[in-house]
């Protein structure tokens, strides 16, 4: 028994190193030094540069990023490596990439084929990948609609749409994908409101909308009391942001610059006491800026220009011991620079053009 098993494996290693052989064949035109590994002298395909083998000696990853990897993507090749698990191609320049025959990868659960030179629409075949956990076809000239039938990912944690022309909405069916805690859909033509749907994925920690033309408000968002990092630059979003979005406990950034978003800043800023960058450059936010901003104590960058706040300046701002950029210029405050700026010698940067102020200056302040 254990002979046959043996005869079984050695027949199974023949076969993968005969398809290695022939990818690299597929590859002959790219100038990728880990090829040069790949030859049958190796002994093991396990030893081939890129190849991570699994117990059984069977290759179960591939990475071969920024490896001057040139042509169609060979997947008829690929997929016959029936334990690979871990498909990484990013930073090439492969192309034509179709999606025929990804689906025999019935095992593939991480997959990145960003930064290549892919067009077309989005390749229908991964959708039948259903243990896929990171997906990622950023910068890879992908176009048209996401398709609805994502949603059918149910083990995406990772999902990478960026720069690319994809447009239309964005599916509802995204609010299916309960284990998300990337998404990146940031540099596209993607139009319409946020999908309700997005209120489900309470697991999200990183949401990227930024430079689509999104509209509408942003008030599911609060739902999300996992995020991170949010961006939402250079959108349409309107409306007032929900108090309990500025308060989410693990924010560590904020980036809702050049949007059309009204209303304050509420007191509840203090409760965010992971967040470092607080950015809403060229919005219609008003009202003054609250005291309990100072009890964001790991912040490091304000910035509130280019708004409609209005009063003083809050006294405990120069408080912040990791403070290094304060831009305020162009909005209505007024009043005196606040005395605790003066032991602030983490900052670098104050901006306050525009600012009606009195009192002491900048320079007067000293340190």
């Amino acid at each position: 028994m254990f002979t046959r098993l043996l005869l079984l494996c050695c027949v199974k290693c023949d076969d993968e190193l005969q398809i290695l052989l022939n990818l690299k064949s597929a590859f002959n035109e790219s100038s990728s030094i880990a090829l040069d590994s790949w030859n049958a002298t190796a002994g093991s395909v396990c030893s081939f540069e890129g190849i991570t083998c699994n117990a059984e000696e069977s290759v179960k990853e591939i990475e071969l990023s920024n490896q001057n990897l040139m042509g169609a993507l060979p997947l008829n090749l690929i997929c016959q490596l029936q334990s690979l698990d871990k498909l990484s191609l990013r930073y090439n320049l492969l192309e034509n990439f179709t999606g025929e025959e990804l689906s025999n990868c019935v095992n593939l659960q991480y997959l990145d084929l960003g930064n290549n030179v892919f067009e077309g629409p989005f390749p229908d075949q991964i959708l039948e990948l259903k243990k896929l956990n990171f997906l990622d076809l950023g910068y890879c000239g992908i176009k048209g609609r996401i398709p609805r039938a994502i949603g059918n990912l149910t083990e995406l944690t990772d999902l990478q749409l960026q720069n690319n022309g994809l447009s239309g909405k964005i599916p509802v069916e995204i609010g299916k994908l309960h284990k998300l805690r990337r998404l990146q859909l940031n540099d596209n033509r993607l139009q319409g409101k946020l999908p309700v749907g997005l209120r489900n994925l309470t697991k999200l920690e990183y949401l990227d909308v930024s430079r689509n033309q999104l509209e509408g408000d942003i008030s599911l968002l609060r739902y999300l009391t996992n995020m991170v990092s949010l961006q939402l630059t250079a959108n349409l979003f309107t409306g007032i942001v929900p108090a309990g979005i500025w308060g989410l406990p693990k924010m560590v950034t904020i980036d809702i610059t050049y949007n059309q978003f009204e209303g304050p800043i509420t007191s509840d800023i203090k409760n965010a006491k992971e967040i470092r960058r607080l950015s809403t450059r060229g919005n219609q936010l008003a009202g003054e800026l609250p005291e309990e901003i100072s009890e964001a104590t790991s912040l490091e960058i304000i910035e509130l220009c280019w708004n409609q706040f209005s009063g003083k300046i809050p006294r405990g701002i120069g408080e912040l011991k990791r403070f290094s950029s304060l831009e305020l210029q162009y909005n209505g405050l007024s009043g005196s620079i606040p005395e605790s700026l003066r032991s602030c010698l983490s900052i670098t940067v104050i901006n306050m053009a525009r600012i009606i102020l009195q009192g002491k200056s900048l320079v007067e302040l000293g340190n």
